[in-house]
């Protein structure tokens, strides 16, 4: 049951408007009725979005979403941000549940301006982490207790829970009386891999897929040889010898989304020997191959940001160095 616009008064400032009634393109084949309603608490700006067939006889589905210009206006495929969306919308809209958008929440909570300037430094080499700390931000600025004020309103206790996030599941289970944690898993590709790998390795975010410390791990582990080539990180492509590496990379061929990451050890090559072997790789291949390469080395940061400025603008369209595995 729809929850109306007139509220009890609450320790904090809150009010309610709506509901209106909208129709939302939850996929590409699919409309669906849903209320939406504007919550105004504090500061802070929220829509809350509600299966307009709710009953709550089952536990209800909450999808808590952070507000994503890039995403969620102009399509942006760098994050998950619109993947998520529709597929919270999509299974609210087959179920009982609702969806709290947090307006002011862009970036992680650092706002409309900070967020774009954490894409510039992202963009000068920085993952996601290091481009906030690099600019005095938190990496997750994002607050929760106004969420109860809203569960509250619609009496709810239950939740099963949308999201890979670890904070959100530790903020429900601590405060509902039960939570369920349902995946929203995102298939990765050329545009997404970079953030959403860094997600996984340093926010601690619940994706399915390996990541890229796990895959050097894994390689050292089996002795597969000195590297391994992994097309969309889920299948081993090609592994062997340093020898046949650039062979074998020639020889790859992919979509508009795929991506092929090299993981490679190097225990005993000096940094002049991989410059080589990088500048081989940049040479003997064509625009339309998106690759990584992710190596094992005790390079310096200085060697590193030589690297960079090698492979920039050429096939390899990521250099990491992972030194712990």
């Amino acid at each position: 049951m729809s929850i109306q616009a007139e509220r009890k008064p609450t320790k904090k400032r809150k009010k309610v408007f709506g509901p209106i009634s909208i129709p939302i393109l939850v996929n590409d084949s699919k409309v669906a009725e849903f209320n939406l309603l504007l919550y105004k608490i504090g500061s802070e700006n929220y829509h809350v979005l509600e299966n307009l067939n709710n009953t709550f006889d089952e536990i209800p589905y909450l999808r808590i979403e952070s507000a994503c210009t890039f995403a969620h206006i102009y399509g942006s495929k760098l994050c998950d941000c619109e993947q998520q969306l529709r597929s919270a919308l999509n299974i609210i809209s087959e179920h009982s549940g609702i969806l709290i958008y947090a307006l002011d929440q862009h970036g992680r909570g650092i706002g409309l301006y900070n967020h774009v300037r954490v894409y510039q430094k992202e963009q000068e080499g920085f993952d996601t982490v290091q481009a906030h700390k690099a600019l005095g931000l938190d990496v997750d600025a994002r607050k929760y207790s106004n969420l109860l004020l809203i569960l509250r309103d619609f009496n709810i206790k239950k939740v099963k829970l949308l999201t890979n996030n670890p904070d959100r599941i530790k903020f429900c289970e601590a405060n509902l009386e039960y939570c369920k944690r349902v995946a929203l898993n995102k298939n990765l590709d050329r545009f997404n891999v970079r953030e959403l790998m860094i997600k996984k390795e340093k926010m601690g975010h619940l994706f399915s897929f390996k990541s890229d410390t796990e895959w050097i791990a894994n390689l050292k582990k089996r002795r597969l040889g000195p590297y391994v080539i992994v097309k969309n990180a889920n299948k081993n492509k090609f592994s062997g010898n340093q020898k046949n590496l650039i062979e074998k990379v020639n020889k790859l061929k992919g979509g508009l989304d795929d991506f092929f990451t090299i993981y490679i050890l190097l225990n005993k090559m000096s940094f002049l020997g991989f410059k080589k072997l990088i500048l081989k790789l940049i040479k003997g291949n064509s625009s339309d191959i998106h690759l990584r390469l992710i190596f094992t080395a005790k390079f310096n940061k200085k060697e590193i940001k030589e690297l960079r400025n090698i492979t920039d603008k050429t096939v390899i369209k990521e250099i990491k160095c992972i030194y712990k595995y």
